[in-house]
């Protein structure tokens, strides 16, 4: 299992390299649209309906929800020659309230899809570096408010399996 987020970060890119829409810089889209599945799982638990109120089933579609995000931006930070930053070491969830938390990650979605009206090769990878450890950091926080390291937990895991499809050999394949 690759544990580095900068090691991952350049793999998602040589892999995203062979996937049939290779050389579109979509991967904004892929962040929000995993966001938007976070933030469906949430609903769904709250209104207790279509199995979320199951909470090893909530869960699961959460971790895989943070992890496809995750694994998304690692493909803009590729894109853009740049990376993102996360805290290291023991962290603490000080911040429970969900509603702010999601208001700070769509200021930083804005800026990251924002940016990415910029050619990725005319990107400045500081200012990329910025907004992308932005969206990292509050995805980090709302990870550590379900009980989730980001990385170890959604991160790394859901890589693992990403890295095994081939959307070129086989684009109609259901998603795991």
């Amino acid at each position: 299992m690759t544990n580095n987020p900068r090691k991952v970060i350049l793999e998602v890119r040589e892999w995203a390299k062979r996937q049939p829409w290779q050389g579109v810089s979509d991967a904004d889209y892929g962040v929000v649209e995993e966001v938007g599945e976070k933030v469906h799982c949430i609903l769904k638990n709250i209104q207790g309906i279509r199995g979320f109120n199951d909470e090893a089933f909530f869960k699961e579609h959460l971790k895989d929800a943070f992890g496809d995000a995750m694994v998304y931006l690692s493909d803009w930070c590729g894109q853009r020659n740049t990376y993102y930053h996360l805290p290291t070491g023991e962290r603490t969830v000080t911040f429970r309230a969900y509603r702010p938390l999601l208001a700070k990650l769509l200021a930083a979605l804005a800026q990251l899809v924002a940016i990415s009206c910029t050619p990725p090769e005319d990107a400045d990878p500081e200012e990329c570096k910025v907004i992308a450890s932005k969206v990292a950091q509050t995805l980090d926080v709302m990870a550590l408010n379900f009980g989730f390291n980001l990385l170890e937990d959604c991160l790394y895991p859901t890589w693992d399996k990403v890295k095994q499809r081939d959307w070129a050999k086989n684009p109609h394949a259901p998603k795991e």
